[in-house]
């Protein structure tokens, strides 16, 4: 760093997505709804179970952006 530098740090704090009403119930499926408030993709894993210590195949870090292609 010389004399002539600055530093400068940022700190962008990210809200977290807000989970809303469940649409499109059947006794097999249904569609996960939430406001996303971040300007970045947001991924979603699929689990059976609840410490997601596996993940459904093919169902890992899906992207919830319809116009992102993995």
């Amino acid at each position: 760093m010389s004399n002539y530098s600055n530093v400068i740090t940022y700190t962008q704090v990210l809200s977290p997505p807000v989970a809303t009403a469940a649409t499109s119930k059947t006794t097999t499926s249904f569609v996960a709804n939430w406001i996303d408030n971040a300007p970045i993709v947001t991924r979603l894993d699929v689990s059976l179970n609840p410490s997601f210590s596996s993940l459904l195949q093919d169902n890992n870090r899906m992207a919830t952006d319809p116009n992102v292609k993995d």
